[in-house]
């Protein structure tokens, strides 16, 4: 259940119009651009519908806040990071999984550090909830023998916890080696057979 009026958009119908597609993107766009300029915390919607050139009315006709649009963003976030690990995992090549991964946050961070670090622990949780969501609906089948939901879990919490670790240490460690520590706590003891 969300808190706070946030919900995980859906895909837009084909009748939507085309004025509400441009309307989002932009607002998306300026979300994710101002991110890498101040910490969430700190944005108001009135700069963020300013950076979006639409209106601020507008902003609420869209979105009831800016951790709203900020879940948007989220969402088409994880889609994309699911739709890049998937198939490396499924022929469970790990340190290649974990190297996409790394790099793929890298090129994303301000709005990633938004979304993990700056946006606040209720956030933060529910968008751990829906990545746990969406990694069970594309499962990949990696370990036998372990309950699904609990792989789900366990990947998705420890490898968002591990990036946010990350995020908050800023440059300090690049992606390459960001990758091998995810691969070594996350990935590589998923794609191991349990002994029976």
């Amino acid at each position: 259940m969300m808190d706070h009026k946030l919900s995980f958009t859906e895909q837009p119908s084909s009748a939507v119009d085309v004025r509400i597609l441009k309307s989002r993107a932009a607002l998306r766009d300026a979300l994710i651009a101002l991110a890498g300029e101040k910490p969430f915390v700190d944005l108001t919607v009135a700069e963020i519908a300013r950076r979006a050139s639409v209106g601020y009315a507008t902003f609420f006709r869209h979105f009831p806040s800016k951790e709203a649009l900020l879940a948007d963003i989220a969402e088409a976030l994880i889609r994309d990071m699911l739709g890049l690990m998937g198939p490396l995992m499924q022929q469970t090549e790990t340190r290649a999984a974990s190297l996409e991964l790394a790099r793929f946050v890298d090129a994303r961070r301000p709005i990633c550090h938004a979304l993990l670090v700056g946006a606040g622990d209720t956030l933060r949780r529910e968008i751990t909830v829906r990545a746990i969501q969406l990694a069970a609906e594309n499962r990949v089948e990696i370990a036998d023998g372990l309950p699904t939901e609990l792989l789900s879990v366990h990947s998705v919490g420890a490898t968002l916890n591990i990036i946010a670790w990350w995020l908050e240490r800023g440059g300090e460690i690049g992606p390459e080696a960001m990758a091998a520590i995810l691969d070594w706590l996350v990935f590589k003891p998923l794609s191991a057979r349990p002994e029976q």
